[in-house]
């Protein structure tokens, strides 16, 4: 008796997913690649508010506040992809020890809940380098490879600890360090422009981890 149903209900599954077959044969399939979000590898949730501190430098001899420069950035960055109310304090941290300092975070902002404190510590450095480049000929203007210059180029490195603190318990609940370097053929390259080059690729990365990384599918779109 039960085989007899079975074979009943496999029969008409059969017909309602037949026609659904000769309509996908008939039509065309557009093949489209979407982006998905990834789960966030912070949980922003529970805080209100984002404050920002000011970075502990470390051997700055640039021309430019680089420490003014990255709160600036990072504070409008944030205000424009996360929905936290940003905040900037007049803060710098002593000493790299203290990032791991639960105690001395709530007693430094005791009035602050339900907020991340965004902080941690910078380098830049920027220097001149002489690199033989070799330029592609036209292979129509002459049969022999063009010879190796000795050319000037711009040297620029960043890399920043960051840490977002809870501002209640003091622990970290997130820290990543960022190591990102760039070289410009241009001699005159200024050291400004580089830096805030630099801190688009440290910002993009950032918002990955904080937002979830979006990962790409394949998916079909069935045209007639």
């Amino acid at each position: 008796m039960r085989m007899k149903m079975k074979r009943k209900v496999i029969k008409y599954l059969f017909l309602f997913i037949l026609p659904g077959l000769f309509a996908c044969a008939a039509g065309n399939a557009d093949k489209l690649m979407i982006e998905i979000p990834g789960k966030p590898g912070v949980d922003l949730a529970p805080f209100e508010k984002i404050v920002l501190t000011h970075f502990l430098v470390k051997d700055d001899k640039s021309t430019f506040d680089i420490n003014q420069d990255f709160l600036e950035y990072f504070s409008f960055e944030l205000g424009q992809n996360l929905d936290k109310e940003i905040e900037t304090r007049d803060f710098i941290p002593p000493d790299i020890e203290s990032f791991d300092d639960s105690a001395f975070w709530r007693s430094t902002f005791p009035k602050l809940k339900k907020t991340l404190l965004f902080t941690g510590n910078l380098s830049f450095r920027e220097e001149s380098r002489k690199a033989l480049l070799q330029k592609k000929g036209d292979k129509f203007e002459t049969p022999f490879e063009p010879q190796p210059k000795l050319a000037q180029q711009r040297f620029f490195a960043i890399e920043v600890d960051i840490a977002l603190i809870d501002s209640t318990t003091g622990n970290s609940i997130f820290t990543r360090n960022f190591k990102e370097r760039r070289t410009y053929n241009n001699p005159n390259q200024t050291s400004r422009f580089a830096y805030y080059d630099l801190l688009q690729v440290v910002k993009d990365k950032l918002l990955q981890d904080l937002g979830g990384k979006r990962q790409n599918q394949d998916r079909y779109l069935i045209t007639k």
